[in-house]
């Protein structure tokens, strides 16, 4: 039996991420050292606002240096309390309104150490057509394989948009699928208080799952199970099926018909 080195790959990332969210002590791993300096160079580079604290990103350095072991310490032993994230209105083109949260930059980097912990659980599993999101993967690449099924004669696209998507994810069912891969309960619990965090709105903080403000760079940590949830959903309606190819983000996805809808057709 041969066996391509692709699929080899693909049996290794699947294998370890299997053993990786097996493992009772995940939060130990998510904390290592190499990993949180690597979410603390990433938040460095993405900027942003201070949070509700006023800490900003060039203030978090010395902040961490003086109160990492205590901070380390809450996050091991559950008693990490996470801050709500401070509201800011932001005007839209075309008049409206959009509602931005922005959490601290301590919490940025939290999430962003247990996004890139789950990236390792999570995307092995993903469609090979799913390009939202994906660690090495960008809209470029998607473009590059809509060009490949309009070669192969396919002639439908589907442009679609999910609004306020991340607004309106079931946090039950979220946390559901999580911890379908995921043994360590700590890393639940610190993600369903990051769900929970509320929003400080002149001084109060408002608790709501729908409307709730987008969270700037505070996402990562929940946009894999976001996309498996997507991803499974349209396997389970075949829209994955060998000669059914699908693409994400909106560039162009050929995708079976839904009830009703012209079939997709190839050029002759």
């Amino acid at each position: 039996m041969n066996i391509r080195p692709q699929q080899m790959e693909m049996f290794t990332a699947l294998h370890l991420a299997e053993r990786l969210g097996a493992n009772d002590r995940l939060l130990e791993i998510i904390l290592e050292r190499r990993n949180m300096l690597r979410a603390l160079k990433q938040v460095r580079a993405n900027k942003g606002a201070p949070g509700v604290d006023k800490i900003t990103v060039g203030q978090i350095g010395g902040y961490l240096r003086r109160h990492w072991p205590k901070i380390k310490e809450a996050l091991l032993n559950g008693s990490y309390k996470t801050l709500p994230v401070r509201r800011k209105e932001i005007d839209k083109p075309d008049g409206g309104v959009r509602l931005l949260g922005i959490p601290t930059v301590l919490d940025r980097i939290i999430q962003q150490a247990v996004g890139q912990t789950l990236e390792q659980i999570w995307d092995p599993t993903f469609s090979d057509f799913s390009y939202g999101f994906r660690p090495g993967k960008s809209a470029h690449d998607a473009i590059l394989q809509s060009k490949r099924y309009l070669l192969d004669g396919y002639t439908y696209v589907v442009d679609m948009d999910l609004s306020k998507f991340f607004d309106r994810v079931n946090h039950d069912r979220l946390m559901s699928r999580l911890a379908s891969r995921i043994k360590d309960k700590r890393v639940l619990k610190l993600i369903r208080g990051y769900l929970n965090a509320g929003t400080l709105i002149n001084g109060v903080v408002t608790y709501a799952q729908k409307e709730r403000p987008r969270a700037a760079r505070s996402h990562h940590c929940f946009q894999i199970s976001s996309w498996m949830n997507w991803t499974r959903n349209w396997k389970q309606q075949g829209t994955n099926s060998s000669d059914t190819p699908t693409t994400s983000e909106s560039i162009a996805k050929a995708a079976r018909r839904p009830s009703g809808c012209t079939p997709v057709s190839r050029g002759s």
